[in-house]
């Protein structure tokens, strides 16, 4: 199955793993700082258009010149 950029949460690892803690009652704080990371994984490309709700095209990018130091 081939979720588009707004499910970028619920198919990225990360979204995954924080789902599967959830589900054992651990409570985990989602940042933006996650929320970039997923956008990232799930669909680099549209994270980088700003296709991803609640994650900017500039705070990706920042994040992606950010790797390169």
């Amino acid at each position: 199955m081939i979720l588009d950029p707004a499910d970028f949460w619920r198919a990225s690892s990360l979204g995954q793993v924080v789902h599967w803690l959830s589900t054992l009652c651990e409570e985990v704080n989602i940042t933006q700082k996650m929320r970039i990371t997923a956008a990232m994984d799930h669909c680099r490309q549209a994270a980088i258009r700003g296709e991803c709700p609640g994650v900017s095209r500039g705070e990706v990018l920042e994040r992606r010149v950010a790797s390169y130091c």
